[in-house]
């Protein structure tokens, strides 16, 4: 029988899409770095310059700076906000308090100029060169980044059952000897358990940093909704990354037949014929370190020696790897057969012609065999668990649930509901900012309503206008046109059922294994 790998068909789906998901992010990051360097650029050249000096920023945390600038542009807002008090400095300036962006690196008495919009006499801005363009400079990292992150996803290998042929991996259905099909069922090598809870130590690590990450997306990101979707993918990203080591390190088995061996996990399948098999080398993963620390004096050491951590290199007549195991892998008597195998394929490879070698192949194919069918007792085929499946179904309905739902209500707001346009009356600042906003409709009153707190609402002032959807049969059931108020509750259901959808498909392979 050929082994089976059902799982490969819907991460090859998931893949595409991941693809696809990344490269209209990066697109849509360096459109947005090319649409801020263009703003900027007109800024600079057609609107209002005025020169000012910063006179305080202890409202910085609100968003606000208070600056000392000419009379003549105060007296041309239609809307400002002054300080209670103000000592300038020159004559015919007095002081305002303006936004200040968060990317803008100023401090007291720091000289700045402020443009003024001349089609909009309302709209200014401080014209400092970190606030102008490192948000430019972020877009472009940003589409930097995801385009290497999708490279990266393209050439892993995720969802694809792959076969090494002529010193590269091609897709297995191209190649021209398929290798581990079995007459009778595979014996299995697996990780042990000291690889696995090694694995799981820095899953555990990197999943606190993922989840910081994504904290830090809800509670900390500006106001753009653009930057908090960027850093929750890329600490998604870091998460993904930990639960596929271990997911990869828990699944991992290997099978071999005569034509050659399998290394399969739950994302990819290799194969690799014992033609292809040049060396098999013992290496240190740690020798540079303890290279180090040796050459270091006494009085320099500090800590104990690292550890050394061997692998096995399998590798090709052009020297390049092939295939890594782990130095000691169980069943322990099938993993020697294995590696005492590998060895006996590469000096074949490297003594005989080709015809001998397959010659010989043939016959350490039988003695291996003999003796490999006595180290462990077959495994079982992979049979479904119904029972189990349901069971599984079951825990992970209410998350799956509680996601459609909070996403159904978010999109009836927006799509759906009456809006209109709100005033911000007051900005609880507690502890996070919240907002108190102040509407009305046409069959009620003055109605109020108030946000979540977020560390993104310290850009808004009292006064400011925010839209408003509410449900026309009950007005006061209402949300606020923000990407948070909206979103938050989605995107936080959608995590939690992504993460118990990857445990429970862990969990079901490794139990029907």
């Amino acid at each position: 029988m050929v082994i089976q790998f059902p799982q490969l068909r819907g991460l090859s789906k998931v893949k595409h899409v991941m693809l696809i998901v990344l490269a209209l992010l990066a697109v849509s990051s360096f459109g947005l770095a090319s649409l801020h360097a263009l703003q900027n650029i007109h800024k600079m050249l057609n609107w209002f310059e005025y020169p000012g000096e910063v006179i305080a920023v202890t409202l910085a945390e609100q968003g606000l700076v208070e600056i000392e600038v000419p009379i003549e542009l105060v007296e041309s807002l239609p809307a400002k906000i002054l300080p209670e008090s103000c000592y300038p400095h020159a004559e015919g300036n007095t002081c305002l308090i303006v936004p200040r962006s968060a990317y803008a690196w100023i401090d007291v008495f720091d000289p700045v100029d402020v443009l003024q919009n001349p089609n909009n006499p309302g709209q200014i801005e401080l014209a400092i060169a970190s606030g102008l363009w490192l948000p430019v400079a972020s877009y472009v990292l940003a589409a930097i980044l995801l385009a290497g992150l999708r490279k990266l996803l393209g050439q892993s290998g995720i969802g694809e059952d792959l076969t090494w042929e002529n010193g590269q991996w091609i897709p297995t259905v191209s190649a021209l000897n398929t290798v581990c099909i079995f007459a009778v069922e595979p014996q299995v090598i697996r990780e042990t358990t000291a690889s696995r809870k090694a694995v799981v130590f820095w899953t555990v690590v990197f999943a606190f940093i993922g989840l910081s990450g994504i904290l830090t997306a809800v509670f900390e990101a500006d106001a753009n909704p653009f930057n908090i979707l960027l850093i929750t993918v890329i600490s998604w990203g870091i998460l993904g990354a930990a639960l596929y080591a271990a997911i990869e390190t828990r699944t991992r088995a290997i099978y071999q037949d005569q034509k050659g061996f399998l290394d399969s996990h739950f994302f990819t399948v290799k194969r690799i014929p014992w033609s292809a098999v040049a060396s098999v080398e013992l290496s240190n993963l740690n020798r540079e370190a303890q290279d180090r620390f040796d050459r270091s004096s006494l009085t320099r050491r500090k800590g104990p020696r690292p550890l050394s951590i061997n692998v096995y290199r399998v590798r090709d007549g052009s020297g390049r790897d092939i295939v890594h195991f782990s130095e000691k892998m169980l069943p322990l008597p099938s993993f020697n057969a294995l590696i005492s195998r590998l060895h006996k394929a590469a000096s074949a490879a490297a003594t005989t012609s080709p015809i001998e070698s397959a010659q010989e192949l043939q016959i350490i194919d039988r003695d291996a065999d003999i003796g490999y069918e006595h180290s462990i007792h077959p495994v079982p085929p992979n049979r479904p668990a119904p029972r189990l499946s349901t069971a599984m179904l079951i825990i992970l309905a209410p998350f799956g649930l509680a996601t459609c739902l909070l996403s159904y209500q978010s999109l009836w707001f927006q799509y759906a509901a009456e809006q209109t346009e709100g005033r911000i009356v007051e900005i609880n600042n507690e502890s996070l900012p919240s907002l108190i906003v102040e509407y009305a409709t046409e069959k009620t009153g003055s109605l109020r309503i108030e946000s979540d707190g977020a560390e993104a609402y310290r850009a808004f002032r009292i006064g400011d206008t925010v839209s408003v959807f509410y449900d026309p049969a009950n007005p006061g059931d209402a949300r606020l046109d923000l990407f948070l108020e909206l979103w938050l509750g989605p995107m936080v259901a959608g995590g939690f059922s992504v993460g118990m959808f990857l445990l429970i498909v862990l969990i079901r392979r490794n139990l029907t294994l």
